[in-house]
């Protein structure tokens, strides 16, 4: 009875580590400035990648890494990815048809909560290859 109750007490500090991290992130990130300039490659038919940067630090980051490219401690890099694998990943935890994983592992829950950003995500991947 003792262990489920310490399990429990590190699940919750660990979820409120992440909420406390997810706060701070959202509080630090500047808003996107403004700019004439053209926008990059594939980024305009994706979506907004300052949006996606937001919604990536403030969801992905705690597995993927700050640094998408470089990947985090439980998950690997994700910079460059495309539209398709992403919401096969967020939304179903799969793998769109012919992909090929980097890892055998099904670690990764559904965040149905990021369908909206999905695109804009995909925008700020495409910038971080």
């Amino acid at each position: 009875m003792r262990i489920n109750v310490l399990v429990a007490r590190a699940s919750l500090l660990i979820l409120t580590g992440l909420a406390l991290g997810a706060l701070v992130v959202s509080a630090k990130t500047p808003a996107p400035a403004k700019s004439s300039a053209p926008a990059k490659s594939l980024a305009p038919a994706l979506g907004d990648p300052e949006r996606g940067r937001q919604a990536y630090l403030e969801t992905c980051r705690f597995c993927h890494g700050v640094n998408p490219i470089e990947g985090g401690t439980i998950a690997p890099p994700i910079g460059g990815s495309s539209l398709a694998l992403i919401q096969a990943r967020v939304m179903e935890g799969g793998y769109p048809p012919g992909y090929k994983p980097k890892r055998a592992t099904r670690n990764m829950p559904t965040f149905p909560h990021l369908k909206d950003d999905l695109p804009h995500i995909a925008a700020y991947l495409a910038q971080t290859k």
